[in-house]
């Protein structure tokens, strides 16, 4: 036994801090007592090593796969304790029909996992027995407590900079806790966090390259799916799910799958219109990738099924369509996928937009609102061309698409126009982007000229600049609701009027959507006949062009009441407006307008002068010009419209 005599500061030093033996174990291996190497060890300088301390010292790094096993099970059914201000521990329970699963976990987080215990959980007179597992309480540990559950609240969240993480073991793991196969091939997520989680959570796969959709159900809870991406989702995670798991793999008959698949794909109307093209059964077979005996069965009269309605759905289309290449074909194979396109699309309803659920529309309210909008002071341009929120509103305003430019057609119009379908159809495969339904549908608007909704991010860096923070703003034209996002999203209180019903009713859905309805006031009236009985810091809007753009044939539209002659639209309605704007304005408020010059046939519509001759007239004072970027279309000079703010006195 060695004496005590030979025991040096260095010696005692590495025995305490390297060998991580205890002040009890250096003294018995010395013969001396515990409070004796304490004494020494204090003489020399050599700090106290806790528990917390001694256990760090005792784990090894945490591997790549061992962190990402963790995050990934915070994403599913994985919780974490702070068990200090410095360390937090890893737990995870599950059934005992996973208790392999768990296993596998186990394994992998050695040596940071306890045991495993055994516990149970009665539910009425049934008792359910689970396996579960905790980790040692370790500062290596801790980040991840601070990542998933951040302070003040430290609730469970996904944190925002999920995408840089996420790899794909973490997503087959988050796969294998919450996720299930839906109809055998398709992968879904259970998901019940908070919307910003969920905005976390779809960010980080499409870090991925995948293009999750949502599906809200009635108790809260959201199914995250992957619509067309079953082979792109599997291949990420198929290399890093046990044997355990395999159940959540769907069946490996891919080939019969992909078969039956394009076996629904050709339809007899396509079939048949091969066919009558020259192409034969073996040819027609090879292009879709079925037997010929499938492509003889297509060509035979479909029987008459009773109850079902004629042509296709607008599902039905969508998945004839989907799969239909139109990249790097011939002229001859262009007219043949031309073809198919307009047999399918003729017969399909009218593809309005969705409505997104409610907490994808929260998702696109929160990103409207962290999105940093400005105005460059040298070109007095609105930057950058943000077009976050458009899609959110285009499902609650419908008539927007039956709405005229001129006199044009409206798109739901020239839809059911078999020569502007077709020639949709062609600038599609022009362009080799998708024939679906919805991609049609906008080749129509840019024929027609649809009438476009206002950018919720220029709206908002309008009332971010010109309104303070909870003031009371009205919009005289609530059209399409670009500019009420843009409010909601700014933090104002808004007051909307128009003549449209579905304008109004279409507005108070989106707001009620997003929980803000009880800052929204929305009036169907005329503009020129309302007045907000209220203090007002902001009135902006964009006006109907006189006669450009026809929104419907209703009486109180201003271009049936007005469209006589540019003197009685500018009288009628543009002046009564600017009229109770100046009563209501606060001192030092604001009022815009977005309106520009158009040109007919045989003169330039003088819209610009018109609006500010009016301001000047009625007392407001020209404060400045801001120019609003435009895509331009059909070779416009212009890539921007003005608008014109002024101020009161």
């Amino acid at each position: 036994m060695p004496e005590l005599d030979d025991l040096t500061p260095d010696l005692l030093r590495k025995l305490y801090e390297e060998d991580l033996l205890t002040e009890t174990q250096i003294a018995k291996e010395y013969g001396t007592y515990q409070v004796k190497i304490s004494r020494l060890r204090k003489k020399w300088g050599i700090p106290t090593l806790g528990k917390t301390g001694r256990l760090e010292a005792r784990l090894p790094d945490l591997t790549p796969e061992q962190r990402e096993l963790i995050m990934g099970s915070l994403l599913g059914d994985g919780w974490m304790q702070a068990t200090s201000e410095a360390s937090a521990r890893f737990a995870e329970g599950h059934s005992l029909a996973q208790e392999d699963y768990l296993l596998w976990k186990y394994e992998i987080l050695k040596p940071y996992a306890g045991s495993v215990r055994t516990g149970s959980k009665t539910v009425g007179t049934n008792v359910f027995l689970s396996k579960s597992f905790t980790t040692s309480s370790c500062p290596q540990l801790r980040p991840f407590y601070d990542l998933f559950y951040p302070a003040p609240e430290r609730k469970r969240k996904f944190p925002e900079n999920l995408p840089s993480l996420m790899t794909p073991l973490m997503l087959a793991v988050w796969y294998m806790d919450d996720g299930s196969l839906y109809k055998t091939y398709h992968p879904r997520i259970t998901f019940g966090l908070d919307p910003d989680s969920l905005e976390h959570a779809c960010e980080a796969l499409r870090a991925l390259k995948l293009f999750p959709h949502l599906y809200e159900h009635k108790d809260g809870t959201t199914t995250i799916s992957f619509p067309g991406q079953d082979r792109e989702f599997f291949d990420l995670i198929e290399p890093h799910v046990p044997d355990c798991m395999s159940h959540k793999l769907p069946p490996k008959d891919s080939a019969k799958r992909e078969a039956d698949t394009n076996a629904r794909t050709l339809t007899h109307d396509i079939a048949k219109s091969l066919h009558e093209q020259g192409k034969s059964q073996g040819e027609i077979a090879d292009m879709f990738g079925v037997s010929r005996s499938t492509v003889s069965r297509r060509l035979k009269a479909p029987r008459k099924r009773m109850g079902r309605p004629k042509g296709h759905t607008l599902a039905s289309a969508h998945t004839a369509l989907k799969n239909l290449s139109t990249k790097g074909l011939s002229p001859s194979e262009q007219e043949t996928v031309a073809s198919i396109a307009y047999e399918v699309l003729k017969t399909c309803p009218f593809p309005y937009p969705k409505r997104m659920t409610r907490s994808r529309a929260m998702i696109q309210l929160r990103k409207l609102q962290r999105k940093d909008v400005w105005v460059d002071s040298s070109t007095m341009e609105i930057q950058p061309r943000l077009m976050t929120g458009l899609r959110l509103a285009e499902g609650y305003f419908p008539l927007r698409y039956h709405a005229r430019y001129k006199k044009a057609p409206s798109c739901y119009e020239a839809w059911f126009d078999e020569d502007k379908l077709k020639r949709a159809i062609e600038i599609q495969i022009k362009c080799e982007d998708p024939v679906t339904p919805e991609r049609v549908r906008k080749a129509i608007q840019y024929q027609v000229r649809t009438p476009t909704n206002f950018k919720p991010g220029v709206a908002k860096a309008l009332y971010e600049r010109y309104a303070p923070p909870q003031s009371l703003v009205w919009d005289p034209c609530v059209g399409y609701g670009g500019r009420l996002l843009g409010a909601l999203a700014a933090g104002v209180r808004y007051v909307g009027t128009d003549v449209e019903e579905g304008s109004i009713s279409g507005a108070q859905e989106l707001a009620e959507v997003l929980d803000l309805s009880s800052s929204v006031r929305l009036v169907r009236s005329p503009a020129e006949a309302f007045d907000p009985q209220e203090e007002l810091s902001f009135v902006f809007t964009s006006p109907p062009y006189f006669d450009l753009e026809r929104y419907s044939e209703n009486p109180d539209q201003s271009w049936m009441r007005y469209g006589t002659s540019l003197e009685d639209w500018r009288e009628g309605f543009l002046r009564p407006i600017v009229k109770t704007a100046y009563l209501r304005i606060v001192p030092k408020g604001f009022i815009a307008f977005n309106i520009r010059d158009f040109q007919t046939r045989t003169e330039v519509i003088p819209l610009e002068d018109t609006v500010c001759r009016i301001m000047r007239e009625e007392g407001f004072t020209e404060y400045e010009t801001l120019k609003m970027p435009l895509a331009s279309i059909g070779g416009e000079a212009k890539n921007y419209e003005p608008v014109f703010v002024f101020r009161k006195s």
